[in-house]
């Protein structure tokens, strides 16, 4: 496979005016930069608190500037303002309501302009407590809107959000918000894929049930079999030894519902995450990118109706130990280099 391939291990990456990246170092850190076509590395932040590796980059404040939000287990949001200097300042600018603790943890963090009074982007994030917050400015005051909370589950709480992804997959005007909770409950877990879309003033809600929890969600065109973009998701389930097995779902319209198939299963380690795009030359069109807890990095792609996987590569430790991936990118990171890569990120 002809492409290069970028092995960070920390929490995450995410794209600004360049490519930014995560540098390896204690605590938690946001960085940047590239230098003659090799990727060097800035520090601009250090949380004393774990970023969740949600983020997202938009205009948030409406003064012309791309800024970079990120949240953390802490439940807060905070924001890096860019200066004209081209250093950063951290702005906290949201926390979750409640007593400080594990409950009020956020998982992830989207950008869309869902809210239909409002000048757009907006901040979704979600977390222990089940609730979308939409996040968004108005005036010198940051505002949050629940748009919605997730069914109560067995132990009488809302279900955890831990993926928030937002894409065009249903006829209704605007952008859907999909929602991964993976294992809220290891007996009876949630095992559907939901979507909200516009209602009126506010939101309705789409179940789709799956075989098991949803960790990861990217909605792309990567199999010409099927009209209109498909969902990809990853699973999480108990083996029969009380580990993790993962599988990775194509999930897409057929008539007026949804149906599922599964690509790949993996009976040892949680897949991770998935991102579809264009990374190599060898096929026409999108491929699937997975990056797992077993250090294995895969690619699959389509031919004739069927996904062939090739194994890209496998992360280790200087001491050929297995790395963990988590994080996964797909874009066009290095400018000497034709066409997209995909980035990723992991610990060990």
């Amino acid at each position: 496979m002809s492409r290069r391939s970028i092995i960070s291990f920390l929490t995450v990456c995410i794209l600004l005016s360049g490519p930014l990246f995560v540098e390896q170092g204690s605590g938690s850190d946001v960085t940047r930069g590239e230098l003659g076509g090799y990727f060097g590395s800035e520090r601009i932040y250090n949380s004393s608190r774990s970023l969740s590796g949600g983020m997202g980059a938009g205009d948030f404040d409406g003064d012309g500037d791309v800024e970079v939000a990120f949240c953390d287990f802490s439940g807060n949001v905070i924001m890096l303002d860019p200066g004209e200097d081209g250093s950063f300042r951290a702005v906290p600018i949201w926390e979750q309501e409640g007593p400080q603790g594990t409950e009020k943890g956020l998982f992830d963090l989207a950008v869309a302009d869902v809210l239909e009074d409002m000048d757009g982007p907006e901040m979704l994030v979600g977390g222990y407590t089940g609730k979308v917050y939409a996040i968004y400015r108005t005036g010198d005051v940051w505002t949050d809107e629940v748009i919605y909370t997730m069914p109560i589950g067995k132990d009488g709480k809302p279900i955890r959000i831990f993926e928030i992804h937002v894409a065009d997959i249903d006829p209704a005007a605007g952008d859907e918000i999909l929602l991964g909770s993976m294992l809220n409950d290891q007996e009876d877990p949630d095992r559907y894929l939901r979507y909200l879309y516009r209602n009126g003033s506010g939101f309705a809600s789409v179940e789709i049930p799956l075989p098991d929890t949803v960790k990861a969600i990217d909605v792309g065109d990567a199999d010409p079999s099927v009209e209109g973009p498909e969902i990809y998701v990853t699973t999480s389930s108990w083996n029969d030894q009380g580990g993790t097995a993962s599988a990775l779902l194509e999930v897409f319209r057929s008539g007026t519902g949804w149906v599922h198939r599964t690509l790949f299963r993996n009976e040892e380690n949680l897949i991770a995450n998935v991102r579809v795009g264009d990374v190599w030359s060898g096929h026409p069109g999108n491929e699937l990118v997975i990056a797992g807890l077993s250090g294995w990095c895969r690619m699959l792609y389509e031919v004739n109706g069927t996904f062939l996987r090739k194994d890209i590569f496998q992360a280790k430790t200087s001491a050929g130990e297995s790395s963990a991936l988590e994080g996964l990118a797909i874009g066009d990171f290095n400018p000497l280099h034709d066409g997209d890569e995909a980035m990723v990120t992991g610990y060990y």
